[in-house]
Parts: C-alpha cells; structure tokens; sequence
C-alpha cells in the first residue's frame, strides 16, 4: 500500500499538480472497442505463411509453405483470393493480407523476409549460387503456359499450325521450369515437379488432339468430306475450289465465305474460313 501511494504521488509531480499530497483516483480503463478489439484478435492469430514461388496462367498457382495453391484454396485457414508476380493475397477470417514472394507472414501479422542469421546457413545448404533465380523461371515458365491457353482461347477451331504454336510454348514452359527446378532450394523443389508434370499433362493432352485432328483430316480428304479445322487447301483436296469467294477484314484477321453452286446458280453450301481455317458452314 505504501509502495502505490509513493507511485501516485510521483505521477502527480510529474504532471505539474500541486506539490501537496494529493488524493489520486485510479486510471479510468480504456473502453471497449469490439471492431479494435476483434483486428487485434485476428491479427495475432493469423497462420505463418511462406511464398516461395508463382507461376501466372490461366489458372495461376503459388508455392505457398512448400505445397501447391490456386485461388480459392485453403491452407492453415487462410484461403488465397489472388495470385499476382509479385505475391499472394489471403484471407483469414475475413482479415485481407498480402504475403509478397519469398517473404513470410509471421503469427503476429507482420511480413518479412529471411532474418540476417538465416540468410547464410540458407544459402550454403539450400540454395545454389543463383539464389532466387529460380522464382524468375517460373515465372516465365508461367507467361509460355499463359501464351499457350491464350491461343485456345483466341481460337474456337484449332487447326493443326495452332496446335504447333501451342506445343512450342509448352516445351519452352517445362525447359523454363526444369531449370527453376535446377535453382531451387530444396524445400520446394517437390511442389516445381508437381507444376512440371502439370505442365507435361496439359502438352499431352494438346499433343493428342493435334494427332487427332490430323487423322480426321486425312480420312475427310479420303472420303471427299469436310471436317473442322481443315486448312483451305485441304478442303480444295476434299471437295474442289468453290465457284464464289467473299471475303471480307484485314491481313491480319480475315474472314471467307466459300459458296458452292449446285446448279442453275442455286448454292448448295457456304463455307466458312477464319484465316484460312474452315470454321463453319451452312
């Protein structure tokens, strides 16, 4: 009790009050802020995340505490909302937070990257002299993918020189990721082989459906039909120059209409060509 009286009185000759000893009151407690109360809950309990690597696609995915996410995955209650070249955006309870590539979100919510004591053992035992390089690989790994679907989506009909264009981004995509594969340390290293045969499947699947492709146009030419994804001149192959040709945009991006007379000038068909694609008839 004595030891409290002494405090309060010097508190009291600090704050300039009179030199006389004076009657104190206690401290009146702060009020309750439940919208304060609940940030400070949530951001002391937020999960400790890592990014050690991004790969932007179509369907962008992230190294996030060694396992593979995309968007709308969940890890140690935190769901990524988004996935860009520079990090990843969680949510954890509603609380929105960002964790920048090869930084990590401690339990605190504070972002940092490798602490100075760290830095030397990590680079000696995990890493190779490139340091984060890899993270660059994969990055462009991930803009060859993105090239590759954005031709898929550019075009309703592949025809076989798109199937080509497509099958030439994805082995510059799986060289650009072995090499990330290459670099990295070795605690990810399993996440970059699950993208590559993620990478490797997709080809595949491209590579049937050009083979695919292939073998329906030669069996439409046998059979002097039309199947699409013919180029015009396998269409002339399969059933001859078309009495009229309307053709209509710029050398870049042009249509055809092809029209087939039966006789007496009655058109018996109109094809129709997307740079010289057979894309549609009536």
């Amino acid at each position: 009790m004595r030891a409290t009286i002494i405090v309060a009185v010097l508190l009291v000759s600090v704050a300039g009050c009179s030199r006389g000893v004076q009657k104190t009151e206690p401290a009146a407690q702060s009020e309750a802020n439940p919208l304060r109360d609940s940030m400070v809950r949530t951001a002391s309990s937020r999960p400790a995340l890592q990014v050690s690597g991004v790969m932007i696609s179509d369907k962008p995915s992230a190294i996030v505490n060694g396992n593979i996410l995309g968007v709308g995955m969940e890890i140690n209650g935190a769901v990524v909302k988004e996935i860009s070249g520079h990090g990843v955006a969680f949510d954890f309870q509603g609380d929105m937070f960002t964790v920048a590539l090869n930084n990590t979100a401690d339990q605190n919510g504070a972002v940092s990257g490798p602490r100075p004591d760290q830095q030397q053992s990590q680079t000696s035992e995990t890493e190779s002299p490139q340091g984060n390089a890899y993270q660059d690989h994969l990055r462009k790994a991930g803009a060859y993918v993105a090239g590759a679907q954005e031709i898929v989506r550019q075009n309703r009909v592949m025809a076989i020189k798109d199937y080509d264009a497509v099958l030439a981004l994805y082995d510059e995509g799986q060289a650009e990721c072995r090499t990330a594969l290459e670099q990295a340390p070795v605690d990810v290293r399993g996440s970059i082989r699950k993208l590559l045969a993620s990478i490797r499947n997709d080809r595949q699947i491209f590579l049937a459906a050009k083979s695919g492709l292939s073998r329906r146009i030669r069996e439409a030419i046998d059979q002097h039909k039309l199947t699409f994804g013919m180029t015009a001149s396998n269409v002339k192959q399969s059933i001859g120059r078309p009495d009229r040709i309307q053709r209509s945009g710029d050398a870049d991006r042009y249509f055809e209409q092809w029209e087939y007379e039966e006789r007496d000038g009655v058109i018996s068909k109109c094809l129709y060509f997307y740079n010289e694609i057979f894309v549609a008839h009536k």
